[in-house]
């Protein structure tokens, strides 16, 4: 397992980590446990409401420290697109349901498909946070709970899952984690998430850690969120 970077988050999961479920009080229902995070993110009334969310800030790579600016909007788990702009490159994904593209610019952007398509429906999939844990409430299990932390497991499609580290106590996700296992190629993602504010009555986390495997990628800090942006900024500057 990689060793996360975020203080205090990151201590919860490793002190979690280490404790078994045998012994810990009753396992609680998924359900009530996803009723406590839309209710620590918002309450129901609130996200029902959410149509959208775009976040732009600054993105930091592991590899080299690339330092860039990224754009992130997502109208939920199987819609997003994410530029990611550095000096001397731009990186463009895009999700609409079954289908992917990606490129440098919206004119040339390319079909995705196998484990490059899977892993981009994952990445829609957490960045709907918290409303995809609604969506998947009726396939989550409890893997772990004690004091501080419980974790639920859930699968979105043939060879793709999710993993949630719920806080047990502020009911905030600070963890996921993505399993990929599509033709032949096996690959887990992981991101940490803090720095937590509210944007409109929602939560909405400013810094993520993101992992590949044992590897940590890039640091993320948002700067600016919208939630339901107007039309025009559902969409990257470049245009769709």
């Amino acid at each position: 397992m990689y060793k996360p970077v975020l203080g205090p988050a990151a201590a919860l999961l490793a002190a979690a980590a280490t404790l078994a479920t045998p012994g810990c009080a009753q396992t609680p229902e998924p359900g009530r446990v996803v009723d406590a995070v839309l209710q620590a993110y918002g309450g129901r009334d609130v996200l029902e409401g959410v149509e959208a969310l775009r976040l732009e800030g600054t993105i930091v790579t592991a590899m080299g420290g690339q330092r860039g600016h990224f754009i992130r909007i997502v109208e939920g788990r199987h819609s997003l697109k994410v530029m990611l702009h550095y000096a001397d490159h731009v990186e463009i994904r895009v999700v609409d349901g079954e289908q992917g593209w990606n490129g440098a610019t919206p004119q040339t952007l390319t079909a995705a498909s196998g484990p490059m398509l899977a892993a981009m429906q994952l990445q829609a999939s957490r960045s709907w946070l918290p409303w995809i844990l609604d969506e998947m409430r009726d396939s989550l299990s409890v893997e772990r709970a004690d004091s501080g932390m419980v974790v639920m497991s859930g699968g979105l499609a043939p060879g793709l899952s999710l993993r949630f580290w719920v806080d047990a106590s502020s009911h905030r996700v600070l963890r996921t984690e993505s399993d990929m296992d599509v033709d032949g190629m096996k690959m887990e993602f992981a991101t940490d998430y803090g720095a937590f504010h509210r944007v409109s009555g929602v939560l909405v986390p400013f810094r993520e850690e993101s992992f590949a495997g044992d590897t940590h990628t890039a640091s993320l800090t948002v700067e600016k969120a919208v939630v339901n942006p107007p039309a025009e900024q559902r969409k990257l500057p470049m245009g769709d």
